[in-house]
């Protein structure tokens, strides 16, 4: 049983990781979009 709950918290942790990278990725791109739009109504 133990083995089974190691192997499953690795799983969880190794989603988790997955999950905030892509989150992060995707509100990098969302502030990239702001601040380029930004710029160019200031311009």
């Amino acid at each position: 049983m133990k083995s089974a709950y190691d192997n499953a918290s690795e799983l969880i942790e190794k989603y988790t990781r997955l999950r905030n990278n892509a989150r992060q990725a995707e509100i990098t791109q969302e502030l990239s979009e702001l601040i380029a739009g930004a710029d160019a109504l200031a311009s």
